[in-house]
């Protein structure tokens, strides 16, 4: 998006600096420095949409709907690479790429009994698309990246300032080029743990190089082999943000005077990188000392130690955040923290009585109906706390530390004169 300072470069506070003790610096002087270069030709981006339906009824009891569709968007935001030398800076956001938007939705409608005093209906609805990066301007994805398959490059999350810059969601990562989908994660893979030193392991896809200086004795090139360093860790891909199929589905019951609804919400496939979850497993010294975050009760009796070696995460570290090439706490920015992102949640369950009309005519009153309702009482996911309904991605940027869904529970009264 296009944000209300994005066509200008504007000016920030800088660093304030205080006299050392060995009588350098200036005390109490703040600095200004002007932001990086920014696009002032930004524009409205373009999109083509191309929309196909069918629309269909059966025996009065069978309705629904079956949509395709599809959506190029021109002149899309792209943080397009520049000369660093030139501006000092590696990437400036324009109107140069193209992104396309596809995919199916269908509702479906069926009134299985129908009568005077007794109703049933149920619908549901499905939605499957896909998002594809279709063009960028020539050369400004190179051939060969240092551990990046051929023309595809990295994005750190969907946080980019006006001037390209990108902020990263902890972690999480987008394997992107053209032809491919624009949500296609790419992150580190755990290990499990050294079972001698109690550190963090992490996979590393071996490379002519390694084989060359004989690095891993025995390994190929392209085997995946567990290093302790971190730095050497390699990036994979992991699945896509995007789910295969969303949607819905709701049934209400009329019974006489009784009424019984009930709605529910699903997601099928996907990756959910969630990075709550990765936070509950580690807290640095600086966290700790602080009293800031907690840990999850799922380390209880299941970290490293001497006597505890075939736990399921590395030791808990108090003090150095870094050992041996091992940065502690890195591997829960893993698929340690990536789950499946399907899931189904019961959104709401209504049950009312309406009192005969009757017993209401002699207090002008047309209509009134009692009701007791709940809402999401209850979710199905791939793990406890993990919520794929609150973000495409769980990155901090676009999701995490949102408040989490509310259970409640109300009554009413629907009166009508």
């Amino acid at each position: 998006a296009i944000g209300r300072y994005s066509g200008y470069r504007t000016w920030g506070y800088g660093a304030r600096y205080t006299e050392t003790s060995a009588g350098t610096g200036t005390p109490n002087a703040y600095t200004m420095s002007v932001g990086g270069f920014v696009n002032d030709a930004l524009t409205w981006e373009n999109t083509k949409t191309f929309d196909v339906g069918i629309d269909f009824s059966l025996f009065n009891r069978v309705h629904g709907t079956v949509d395709y569709y599809n959506r190029l968007t021109d002149n899309t935001f792209y943080n397009q690479q520049v000369n660093y030398m030139a501006v000092g800076q590696e990437s400036l956001q324009s109107n140069s790429a193209a992104l396309q938007n596809n995919g199916f939705e269908v509702e479906l409608g069926v009134d299985i009994i129908r009568r005077k005093d007794f109703s049933w209906t149920i619908s549901t609805n499905g939605t499957h698309y896909a998002t594809t990066l279709k063009d960028v301007p020539a050369g400004s994805i190179p051939e060969y990246t240092p551990g990046l398959p051929p023309y595809t490059y990295e994005a750190n999350g969907e946080g980019w300032s006006a001037s390209g810059a990108g902020n990263a969601a902890s972690g999480q990562y987008y394997l992107r080029g053209v032809g491919r989908d624009w949500y296609n994660l790419w992150i580190y893979k755990y290990g499990g743990v050294d079972q001698e030193t109690g550190l963090p392991l992490f996979y590393h896809k071996v490379s002519e190089k390694d084989v060359t200086d004989g690095k891993y004795p025995g390994a190929k090139v392209g085997d995946d082999v567990k290093t302790k360093n971190y730095n050497e860790a390699s990036k994979y891909e992991v699945g896509s943000a995007i789910p295969t199929w969303i949607g819905g589905f709701s049934t209400t019951i009329n019974y006489k005077g009784f009424d019984l609804s009930a709605m529910a919400a699903y997601q099928l496939g996907g990756k959910f990188y969630s990075v709550e979850y990765g936070n509950g497993l580690y807290r640095s010294s600086y966290y700790l000392r602080y009293n800031i975050g907690v840990l999850s009760e799922e380390l209880i009796n299941n970290t490293w130690t001497p006597e505890n070696k075939n736990a399921k995460f590395p030791m808990q570290w108090y003090g150095a955040d870094n050992y041996d090439g091992s940065t502690f706490g890195s591997w829960k920015y893993t698929d340690m923290a990536l789950f499946s992102a399907s899931y189904l949640r019961l959104k709401n369950i209504t049950l009312g009585y309406t009192l005969p009309g009757k017993l209401l005519s002699n207090y002008q009153i047309s209509k009134l109906r009692l009701f007791v309702s709940a809402d999401n009482m209850f979710m199905i996911s791939a793990a406890k706390g993990v919520d794929p309904s609150m973000s495409l991605t769980g990155g901090m940027e676009v999701g995490a530390y949102t408040y989490p869904t509310m259970q409640t529970v109300s009554f009413g009264v629907n009166v009508e004169l």
